[in-house]
């Protein structure tokens, strides 16, 4: 599977989790020069702009070690850019999904707040 496959299916597993628990999608892969948000999500009156990264093995470190300085000041500008093209203004938080698969089956699964 060539890594734009595998970052979708990342990103698919990543959406499935959190629509279990309530949130829905309002927009995917978005780019802008400043940078990408994989997803945005959204519950009540929150958002959630979302970078998932995805491992088959953890040989070179833990999934979240590929969560940058420089990538979280890349997702701000695009939240920020976003937000301005979008006017919506409802609360929002970065979040981060890691997930290491074996094969086609997430095998573990970690989110956090990123500050």
């Amino acid at each position: 599977m060539d890594n734009l496959k595998f970052g979708k299916m990342a990103e698919d597993c990543a959406l499935r989790l959190l629509e279990k628990k309530g949130w829905r999608l309002i927009d995917r892969h978005v780019c802008f020069r400043e940078g990408e948000i994989d997803l945005i999500i959204g519950k009540d009156e929150r958002l959630l702009f979302v970078e998932v990264k995805a491992r088959r093995t953890e040989v070179f470190g833990a999934v979240v070690e590929a969560l940058t300085t420089g990538k979280i000041r890349k997702l701000k500008k695009a939240v920020m850019r976003w937000r301005m093209q979008s006017n919506d203004c409802r609360t929002g938080q970065l979040y981060f999904i890691g997930i290491l698969f074996d094969g086609e089956r997430p095998v573990k699964v970690d989110g956090y707040f990123i500050e």
